[in-house]
């Protein structure tokens, strides 16, 4: 953290209290298989309308249109079992 952060900023943080939340989440699914591990702790960490925000600057700088879907827990499901299929 302490290349992300200011020195005065990253002395502010309360560091344990911040990784938390991820914690707990990463708890629930630490015996599950990689793949369903990261889709589930992205989806209840990764604030929704950020996917949305990052789309939108990376392509009004060249002028290009681009249509991103809201992931939605069923959508997100049906990626994982395509994914697990030989």
């Amino acid at each position: 953290m302490d290349k992300l952060y200011s020195a005065d900023f990253a002395r502010s943080i309360d560091r344990e209290h911040t990784l938390e939340p991820v914690r707990r989440v990463r708890a629930r699914v630490r015996r599950e298989n990689t793949l369903d591990a990261v889709l589930y702790s992205d989806t209840k960490t990764w604030p929704p309308d950020d996917l949305l925000v990052k789309a939108d600057k990376m392509t009004v700088t060249d002028s290009l249109e681009l249509r991103v879907l809201r992931p939605r827990p069923q959508g997100l499901c049906m990626c994982r079992c395509l994914a697990l299929e030989p």
